[in-house]
């Protein structure tokens, strides 16, 4: 008798705790993050999006549904969306040598902190509706870091030269190029997006300043 009180009590307890969900988050496209308060996803405020929250995210996130690896790579073989980020901002650096573009490759996930990481196949599915919900975060994001938007046309292609290269090396264990094994923390990604970001504002600043006195090179007349 006095456990199924006791069983009674536990389950009047459980029921408080629903009835007690605050209404705010319990609305279509709201979540709730890190410091307890509510956001509209598709319709942010400049309050909502800072850099620690972002990196903070995406370096918990993993690419392709955390089919990455395997488990007996570097950290379980968790590839998350903000080294991806960073390949990506390093490789357009490499080619192209524009800081804007690198920040563009950088960022061009970071909506993905709000949404989730949606696969390219059920993305594909949803199309319209979920376009339009990351353009208008997209455009939120980079407005909020003084970023130009929309962007660059070669940032779609370079994410695809890295998605492929990303898929040969650490989803198909039949290709010959099977067998990364560079898979960063979580700290590691944390803190690789943020010097990442730091680095390309002052790559910025320093191109806007040589811009302005037309570079280094020139030679002061005597």
């Amino acid at each position: 008798m006095e456990d199924n009180q006791n069983e009674r009590l536990v389950r009047i307890k459980r029921l408080n705790s629903y009835r007690n969900t605050q209404v705010d988050g319990m609305k279509d496209g709201v979540i709730k993050y890190t410091n307890g308060k509510y956001l509209t996803v598709t319709d942010l405020e400049d309050s909502a999006i800072n850099l620690d929250f972002i990196a903070m995210s995406l370096a918990k996130q993993p690419r392709y549904n955390g089919h990455t690896g395997d488990m007996t790579r570097r950290n379980h073989g968790h590839y998350s969306i903000a080294q991806h980020s960073v390949k990506m901002a390093e490789a357009s650096l490499f080619v192209y040598g524009d800081p804007v573009l690198a920040m563009q490759c950088l960022l061009h996930d970071a909506g993905e902190c709000y949404t989730g990481d949606i696969t390219n196949p059920l993305k594909v599915l949803i199309k319209d509706k979920i376009s339009e919900i990351e353009n208008k975060i997209d455009e939120k994001i980079f407005k909020v870091f003084d970023v130009p938007y929309p962007m660059d046309e070669r940032v779609k292609q370079i994410d695809v030269n890295i998605c492929d290269w990303e898929m040969s090396v650490m989803l198909d264990m039949n290709t010959k190029s099977y067998g990364y094994n560079n898979y960063w923390s979580v700290e590691e990604s944390y803190e690789n997006f943020k010097n990442t970001f730091f680095q390309l504002l002052e790559f910025i600043e320093l191109q806007k300043f040589e811009n302005l006195t037309g570079g280094f090179s020139h030679k002061r007349k005597s």
